[in-house]
């Protein structure tokens, strides 16, 4: 049921004016909000979890297409973590990225899955450290919200871009905190939310419009207060036939780092 109150646990604020304050929010509210849970148990999704429609697209993608996967903000699980994975009949090699060295090493021991190749680096989001046009499915999930300024969310959406093979069959699927809630209205876009344990993150909430504007080729669905949005290309498919397996093997054959 929708309330029209504003939520006063929250610490609602206006837009960070510059680059400056939106670096000590983001060092503040987020490095030390992430490194703060680092040595707690992850709260899994167990597999047979009901998905989002747009994940389901994203399953169906990844085990009939997909070689390389970045999952952009990979966390201590992995994007997706819910997912009873299926046999493949090719190998996936899924790359996650983290800034947090410790998040990064449970990411290598905890997201283990059948069939598929787990890695994991340190890296920002902000500078990621591969070629242009190589992966075919990036995700990014629980991740944007989190950059303070226009900027940085810019920044992001820009080197994912620049890391999928364009003019292919490629997929990228981003999820965000909605602005637009089903039971409690909003301040504003930009606040500190406290966990259950009175931690406090910043995150940015997106409007509907917001997104449009930022991936106007994209389809954008709001579930459960978030949204999601998904970029998905399946023109010039060459998964199939021997087109496709020199693909596969091109792929594997070359490194992704720059």
């Amino acid at each position: 049921m929708y309330s029209d109150d504003i939520d006063t646990s929250i610490i609602w604020l206006p837009s960070p004016e510059n680059e400056y304050e939106g670096d000590w929010l983001e060092e503040s509210f987020v490095d030390k909000y992430y490194y703060s849970i680092q040595e707690e148990q992850s709260e899994s999704n167990a597999s047979g979890t009901k998905l989002f429609p747009e994940e389901e697209t994203i399953v169906c993608f990844v085990q009939s297409f997909s070689l390389l996967l970045l999952d952009v903000g990979c966390g201590r699980k992995g994007s997706l973590s819910h997912v009873d994975w299926q046999h493949r009949p090719f190998p996936l090699f899924w790359l996650g990225v983290d800034k947090y060295t410790d998040t990064v090493c449970q990411f290598q021991v905890a997201s283990k899955r059948p069939h598929i190749i787990m890695e994991g680096i340190v890296a920002s989001a902000y500078a990621l450290p591969f070629r242009d046009k190589v992966f075919d499915t990036i995700l990014c999930q629980s991740v944007l919200h989190h950059c303070p300024t226009k900027y940085k969310r810019q920044l992001v959406w820009q080197n994912i871009y620049a890391a999928c093979l364009l003019k292919q069959t490629f997929c990228i699927y981003l999820t965000v905190c909605a602005f637009e809630q089903t039971e409690r209205r909003l301040a504003s876009q930009d606040a500190l939310v406290p966990d259950i344990k009175g931690r406090i993150a910043f995150y940015h909430f997106f409007t509907r419009k917001e997104l449009e504007e930022c991936y106007p080729h994209s389809q954008i669905t709001t579930e459960r207060d978030q949204h999601a949005v998904l970029l998905l290309n399946g023109e010039n498919d060459s998964s199939s036939s021997n087109d496709g397996n020199t693909r596969r093997r091109s792929y594997f054959g070359a490194t992704c780092f720059s």
